[in-house]
């Protein structure tokens, strides 16, 4: 991805567990910079160290019907 700006924000969610990883920026002069990247269950109402949490809901609709939140 290319781009400019001052911040580089990512959107996203885990399912059965979080997650994590690492990645690279490279900056056009060719330095880098590292990052971790978290992202919290999205059934758990508990963001991931560094993260805030955009929305939550309230149940979840599956094969075996409905589940409400607990």
């Amino acid at each position: 991805m290319t781009g400019t700006g001052s911040k580089l924000g990512f959107l996203g969610f885990s399912a059965a567990g979080s997650t994590s990883g690492t990645g690279t920026i490279t900056y056009t002069d060719g330095t880098t910079q590292s990052y971790f990247l978290g992202f919290a269950d999205f059934w758990w109402n508990s963001p991931a160290v560094g993260t805030d949490i955009l929305t939550t809901r309230p149940y979840l609709n599956s094969a075996s019907g409905r589940t409400n939140h607990k």
